[in-house]
């Protein structure tokens, strides 16, 4: 159940954003996710216009970090009225194993520190070692993470297997955490071969996250066929609900228009009444279009509203 002084968070791998962005738009406002961590976007550069059209939902912002090789990219979206600031990306620091987005959020009076993290698999062909991460990058990441003086969520795709804490590397990189202070939160699994490899991190004495709930959200891609690969790990985090998203929009009072009196205005208008001399076409349009504006702002003057946006139902 999700409290005033929190917000919705959830993070998820769909493993290519390209075919899927209708669906995970349609989950994100489903849902009503304040903010939604990605990692594997695979975004690069060809088409990325009309992708995040179709991703990013009304009332929401995006900051992504387009992929660099094969499969890659992590990217946050917010809603419009939470302040993001992107301090740190993978385009800025020296990291060789992973990919992340550190970012600042403000939220009414809560300020949240959200890092999206994703370290791909090592293989033959990116040459990525998990000795590296665990032994160089990580510890130089979380040094920089110690210091600040912010309540901090790492979210993402470490891809170890979180659920069996004997594995050489899960210990190696669950004792990482514990000598600096963090714990690891999710205890399901978050990958549909049953391991354990998306987290929620925290510091070991903060309160932040609550209600961690895995579920699959099945994203249909654009020729109907559910893919499934990570599931989604959704969770509260203590900062404020955003303020309600807010949208101006002009109408007109078509139905109130008394239909006598609009006749009758016609008939007296220069669209019957005046010489027309003119046979160019474009010229007597444009006669027509502004004669018909001037009876429709007298009859249905244009109105501003300013409306709430809420989630569709699912």
């Amino acid at each position: 159940m999700q409290r005033p002084n929190q917000s919705k968070i959830c993070s998820i791998n769909p493993r290519s954003v390209n075919n899927k962005s209708l669906a995970i738009s349609d989950y994100i406002v489903t849902n009503d996710f304040d903010i939604v961590a990605i990692t594997e976007t695979w975004l690069g550069t060809t088409n990325i216009k009309t992708v995040l059209a179709e991703l990013v939902p009304e009332g929401y912002k995006i900051c992504q970090v387009s992929r660099s090789g094969h499969g890659g990219g992590v990217a946050v979206i917010h809603k419009a009225s939470i302040d993001l600031e992107l301090l740190e990306s993978s385009r800025t620091a020296s990291y060789d194993t992973f990919e992340y987005r550190d970012c600042s959020l403000a939220i009414k009076n809560y300020s949240l520190r959200l890092i999206v993290i994703y370290r791909p698999p090592p293989n033959k062909t990116n040459g990525i070692k998990a000795g590296t991460f665990l032994e160089n990058e990580l510890p130089k990441f979380l040094s920089q993470l110690a210091t600040v003086n912010q309540n901090i969520v790492v979210v993402g795709d470490l891809n170890f297997h979180l659920d069996n804490p004997s594995n050489t590397e899960t210990a190696k990189l669950n004792g990482m955490l514990q000598s600096f202070g963090m714990r690891q939160h999710v205890n399901e699994p978050t990958h549909t071969a049953g391991h354990t490899l998306d987290v929620v991190i925290t510091r070991d004495t903060d309160d932040t996250v609550t209600d961690i709930v895995v579920s699959d959200p099945g994203f249909p891609d654009c020729s109907g066929n559910t893919s499934r690969d990570h599931y989604a790990v959704q969770f509260n985090a203590s900062a404020a609900k955003p303020a309600p998203i807010r949208k101006l929009f002009q109408f007109r009072k078509q139905k109130s228009i008394c239909v006598n009196d609009f006749k009758n205005d016609t008939m007296s208008s220069n669209l019957t009444n005046c010489v027309i001399t003119n046979t160019d076409a474009e010229k007597l349009v444009d006669i027509y279009n502004d004669e018909l504006a001037l009876l429709l702002d007298k009859h249905a003057p244009l109105l501003t509203k300013t409306i709430v946006l809420r989630p569709s139902c699912p």
